[in-house]
């Protein structure tokens, strides 16, 4: 045993520590033989045959080509069950233990529906089955190999979990007859610019489908997924998330502006922002129809249907009084509901209040009410816009100020959330932006090159001089 365990000690330096080598040998000894370390040690004289030393040399071998041992031994630990994992799906990480954790934790006795998005190895939502037995658990993932391995694992734990073959960022015509209580997710959120610090096993053995994301749109699956969770998640359902350990504030800042609320960022055991939980607020209530005599959330003491807009309570609190039950009373809910889901500006409720023929002495109620119970706010819309056009529609600054100004926002408040933007983000997003252009363009020469990457430059909002600057900089 003493002259294997000093051959992978031998083998193995240059890319494990002493330590790792050591582990990495009981491990594999423990595979191959059974035997765990503490047994080997209650047995000195214990010897390999020639079919166990071969396999112990193989094993070796793939070491020294850097492969892990999880995919290697095609099997690994997860949350104390036991998962197959191969090269199409990532190797499940300690800290997605701590997500995992968490969510039994918050829901250990309590039932619903829980949605995993991009399943992988099915780990998550195989784990979930496993420890919270009311729960109907579905799951997806866009690559069918991730989904074999995913229901082989649910097989392997004697697990029930719906599977399906779904692309989140084009999610058309999926769960539609399902609302959810909890969806989580562990996306791909490493961007390219990372890739220099990961180490050789994960960046030439694990999926990089799973793994990375672009430098110029790193919170893309993060936004999909949120949106998605605004259309299938039960009110005051849970969202999870596991994130980049850089990207915490800026994934907080997305949810935050697509309307999730009670939003916790939390650190993993080794200190780093990892997860993110969030919650989708009621909707408003509907005027009439309701119990006649529902408890308050907040005293639990009976609240009397208010005649003017369904349950709705204490106007007296109020300067502005809601519209009256009827249609007034319906559409104010309609438009609360839709300003809850998504940020709105007045123009924008005001045209669909039109679109659904609320007559005009109802409309002017319904604006006030709804800026009172801060349903619409213009100056939170306009930096939702701003924000929103700059990351992820990669706008330029004049894009951005023609379009708020066409939707009524007011100087004042344009600039104000013009301010928010990080000039050295915005000049390094140009920068990507043509630089990608200019990889996909055909040209003459370098002037023609630079006209139509200048033409595009504008075309997207971006100021003159710095357009000039920016192509002057790619194009020497």
């Amino acid at each position: 045993m003493q002259r294997l365990k000093q051959k992978f000690l031998d083998s193995l330096p240059a890319f494990y520590s002493e330590r790792e080598i050591v582990s990495l040998f009981f491990q594999s000894v423990q595979k191959v033989t059974g035997y765990s370390k503490s047994g080997l040690l209650a047995n000195p004289d214990f010897t390999f045959s020639a079919e166990q030393e071969t396999e112990l040399n193989t094993i070796l071998t793939r070491l020294q080509a850097m492969e892990p041992i999880q995919y290697i031994f095609g099997e690994c630990e997860f949350y104390g069950l036991s998962f197959s994992v191969n090269p199409s799906v990532l190797i499940p990480r300690p800290e997605t233990e701590e997500l995992v954790a968490w969510i039994i934790s918050d829901h250990a006795n309590q039932s619903g529906n829980l949605l995993d998005i991009g399943t992988g190895s099915g780990c998550i939502a195989v784990s979930l089955a496993h420890f919270l037995k009311s729960f109907s658990v579905f799951s997806v993932d866009i690559s069918d190999a991730a989904l074999t391995v995913a229901e082989e694992n649910a097989e392997r734990n004697n697990c029930h979990v719906q599977f399906t073959q779904v692309d989140i960022l084009k999610p058309e015509n999926v769960f539609e007859d399902d609302a959810f209580d909890v969806i989580v997710s562990n996306p791909p959120y490493v961007r390219e610019k990372e890739k220099q610090q990961m180490s050789n096993n994960v960046l030439e053995y694990e999926p990089h489908l799973a793994l990375f994301v672009p430098d110029d749109d790193p919170l893309v699956f993060y936004k999909a997924i949120a949106l998605f969770g605004k259309k299938r998640l039960k009110e005051g359902g849970k969202l999870y998330l596991e994130i980049n350990e850089g990207l915490g504030k800026d994934t907080v800042t997305l949810l935050s502006l697509l309307g999730y609320r009670d939003i916790v960022l939390r650190k993993d055991i080794f200190g780093r922002d990892r997860m993110i939980r969030a919650s989708l607020p009621p909707a408003p209530s509907e005027g009439g129809g309701v119990e006649s005599s529902p408890k308050s959330k907040l005293t639990g003491k009976e609240d009397k249907p208010n005649a003017n807009f369904g349950d709705r309570t204490d106007n007296s609190m109020r300067s502005t009084p809601p519209p009256s039950e009827g249609v007034g009373g319906r559409l104010l809910s309609r438009a609360a509901r839709s300003c809850s889901l998504s940020e709105k500006c007045e123009q924008d409720v005001r045209k669909k209040l039109t679109e659904w023929q609320l007559p005009i002495e109802n409309m002017e109620k319904v604006i006030a009410y709804l800026k009172e119970e801060k349903y619409l706010n213009e100056m939170r819309f306009a930096e939702f816009f701003v924000r929103d056009k700059h990351r992820f529609g990669k706008w330029g600054k004049t894009k951005i100020i023609f379009a708020l100004k066409s939707k009524g926002i007011s100087p004042d408040m344009i600039d104000e959330a013009i301010k928010n933007i990080d000039f050295e983000d915005y000049e390094e997003q140009l920068k990507s932006l043509l630089a990608s252009k200019f990889k996909s363009i055909k040209y003459k020469d370098k002037y023609d090159a630079k006209a139509k990457l200048y033409r595009f430059g504008m075309s997207r909002g971006f100021e003159n001089e710095l357009v000039l600057k920016t192509i002057d900089a790619i194009i020497i």
